[in-house]
């Protein structure tokens, strides 16, 4: 809704988004709490200033900000929702990925062949994206794996089969799948299952 209803002019950036890209640079990734009201407002810049960058930026860009640190706070707040906005803000933000070809496409269609080198800024990013997600999702396998040493270093061989231990490993990879089997593409979330563990090739 937000895209659709984007003008795609430059946009003036408030006061409260500088803050939020500010506290980001300052290794603070929440919203800021919110201030009595000051005498004499800050008035709206130009551009937005990323560690000492100038960027125009559209609308649509300051709301995404927003919405990430949104999705960061909220999981500050309920702890058990981690998982769960983990590949929430992973699918927001491959929409970026997606794209990115996309518009790579647009600009070699329109720059001289002597200047595609300029191109390679696209792949880098798309580089630094897929690595990022690479990362999330071994971080939500050694999320299960250390679930599962918890809970086999409790494995006695007795009685009942499938023992207590092996009913729990099954519900909480079934929990897990639950979460993630809506917000991930069928094929990540097999790679995922099938991902051994660090350190281990079998």
């Amino acid at each position: 809704l937000l895209l659709d209803n984007e003008r795609w002019k430059q946009a003036d950036v408030p006061a409260e988004f500088q803050d939020l890209v500010d506290s980001i640079a300052d290794g603070k990734i929440a919203l800021p709490e919110k201030k009595p009201a000051a005498t004499e407002e800050r008035k709206p810049a130009e551009v937005l200033i990323v560690e000492g960058h100038q960027y125009a930026v559209v609308g649509t860009v300051l709301l995404l900000i927003r919405i990430i640190l949104e999705y960061c706070q909220c999981v500050d707040n309920i702890p058990s929702v981690t998982t769960d906005m983990l590949t929430r803000l992973t699918d927001l933000l491959k929409l970026i990925v997606h794209y990115i070809p996309v518009i790579r496409a647009h600009f070699e269609a329109r720059l001289p062949p002597k200047q595609w080198s300029m191109l390679r800024h696209f792949d880098h990013i798309t580089k630094d994206y897929h690595d990022h997600i690479a990362e999330i999702s071994a971080k939500l396998v050694a999320i299960m794996d250390s679930l599962f040493d918890k809970l086999l270093s409790k494995y006695e061989v007795k009685a009942p089969v499938p023992s207590p231990c092996f009913r729990n490993i099954c519900k909480q990879m079934t929990k897990m799948h639950e979460a993630i089997f809506d917000l991930l593409p069928e094929e990540q979330t097999q790679i995922t299952y099938h991902r051994p563990q660090e350190g281990n090739k079998n």
